[in-house]
């Protein structure tokens, strides 16, 4: 480790130059967006829930759209193949500071549901063009005992801190094949605690003491792992429905997507050089990262006070704060008895120091020399936060009634048959008129509350005129709502 890396024929790189990139935002839509879409449980083909790719900057998000163009994949599939390299590489830079004024990593843990034949190692492989060239480089000027391994997909837990140990300061336990994850050494029934929790610890920054059959003589810290694991369909109720897994810290800090399938759509297109330029520009991005990391370390000294934080800490700035606070305070509303985010609880509650991870990778990837995480940083943060707080909200749907409006389809589903989108209707004719399940008041209140939280339904304001009289209580079906 520490050795100047030789990048010559690498990705046919002559040299690397790291750019700032322009972070775009996108604006938020006067009409809240629809979120997941009923599908039949024996479909399980994905969530219509757009992905917000320009919210991961210029050069990843023209990565993303390049990727999806090559090996027309989801769009969200492609985004989170780069998600995951852009946090394995940025992470190496320091730490980012949360709301509190404490220090935390600044990487994440990503888990992307897709079916077999949705090209999930195709875009890996574009993906982590960048990594797998810095470690076929730096492999060639190692020193004794160390490794050059940023990837892995399937070590136990000893394994695991045996390799970020050894590695180059970075770990990326990127998987596309999950079930095989789920089903290793170190899920089983035996291991599976201690993996959940030890990589929970690995996700806190805590230090990690080693086994002691590893003998190793002090605790593992400082080095970040990201995680990315893709899995079946199949295997959404196991995963989600698993309560070990849920309550003892892994999904509610992993960030998912579950895109709708392209097989079917999926025509020859012939080659394009702009889409080959764009991947590898993000590759030599990612490259000059590592390559940047290599040789700073070659002349890093840690500080002398055994009080300060071993690593840089990004902070954030005063605007940014701001932004995070608001956001933080609105999930906070929403997740205690009877809020709309009661049933992911776990999951919100950490969705704000996602999205400052979120937002510090965007910081970092774009610009290394950067001083402080930007208001327009955190805003791509919270927007990412959102749309992974409506995937779960999706996930939980379908491991739990197998649809993505859980036992509220039905009445979506009849609403959608008789009331045009954008049509107001109110209460009182639902009683009278809905499937006979929900002509309740007690079944059809909570009814009302999921599909307004799915976006399904729009409230409309007090006293609206519905059929010729004011309504106490009236609804508008969203535009986009259709069976």
């Amino acid at each position: 480790m520490g050795q100047t890396v030789d990048t010559a024929g690498l990705l046919r790189a002559e040299h690397v130059s790291l750019r700032p990139v322009e972070t775009a935002i996108t604006a938020v839509p006067e009409i809240p967006p629809l979120l997941p879409r009923f599908q039949p449980a024996d479909e399980l083909n994905g969530l219509d829930i757009a992905f917000p790719v320009s919210a991961l900057g210029k050069t990843a998000a023209a990565a993303v759209r390049a990727i999806g163009e090559s090996s027309q994949a989801p769009i969200a599939l492609c985004a989170q193949t780069v998600l995951g390299v852009m946090s394995a590489t940025a992470s190496l830079y320091g730490d980012v500071e949360t709301l509190q004024g404490r220090a935390m990593p600044i990487a994440i843990f990503l888990m992307t549901v897709a079916k077999s034949g949705e090209r999930k190692s195709e875009t890996n492989t574009l993906a982590s063009a960048g990594i797998k060239a810095f470690e076929a480089s730096l492999s060639k000027t190692l020193a004794e005992g160390a490794s050059a391994e940023i990837c892995f997909s399937e070590p136990t837990y000893e394994g695991l801190l045996d390799r970020l140990e050894r590695g180059p300061g970075t770990g990326f336990l990127n998987n596309d094949d999950g079930g095989g994850f789920f089903g290793s050494h170190a899920m089983s029934k035996d291991q599976r605690t201690k993996t959940i929790s030890g990589l929970s610890q690995v996700f806190s920054g805590q230090p990690i003491n080693r086994p002691r059959a590893t003998k190793a003589s002090k605790p593992l810290s400082g080095v970040p792992l990201t995680l990315h694991l893709m899995f079946q369909p199949y295997l959404v109720k196991e995963v989600f429905g698993n309560r070990e897994l849920c309550e003892q810290g892994i999904l509610p800090r992993t960030l998912p997507a579950f895109p709708r399938s392209t097989m079917g759509t999926r025509m020859f297109k012939g080659r394009n050089k702009q889409v080959s330029q764009a991947i590898e520009e993000f590759s030599r991005q990612c490259l000059g990262l590592l390559e940047k990391f290599s040789l700073d370390k070659q002349t890093f000294r840690p500080v002398d006070d055994p009080l300060a934080h071993p690593r840089r800490v990004l902070p954030l700035s005063d605007a940014a704060f701001e932004h995070l606070r608001a956001f933080y305070e609105e999930i906070e509303r929403q997740v205690g008895v009877g809020g709309a985010l009661e049933g992911i609880s776990s999951f919100a509650s950490r969705a704000t120091e996602n999205a400052i991870r979120l937002a510090a990778i965007m910081t970092l990837f774009d610009s290394v020399s950067a001083t402080e995480v930007s208001l327009e940083a955190a805003q791509s943060g919270t927007e990412l936060a959102r749309f992974y707080i409506a995937t779960v909200q999706g996930l939980i749907g379908f491991a739990g009634s197998g649809n993505a409006l859980g036992d509220v389809a039905p009445l979506a589903k009849w609403l959608t048959q008789r009331v045009k989108p954008g049509d107001v209707f109110h209460t009182q004719w639902l009683l009278q008129c809905a499937p006979s399940k929900f002509r309740k008041k007690e079944a059809l209140g909570p009814a009302i509350t999921t599909l307004v939280e799915r976006g399904w339904l729009i409230p409309q304001p007090k006293d609206t005129v519905v059929n010729g009289a004011p309504r106490k209580q009236s609804f508008c079906l969203h535009p986009d709502a259709t069976w």
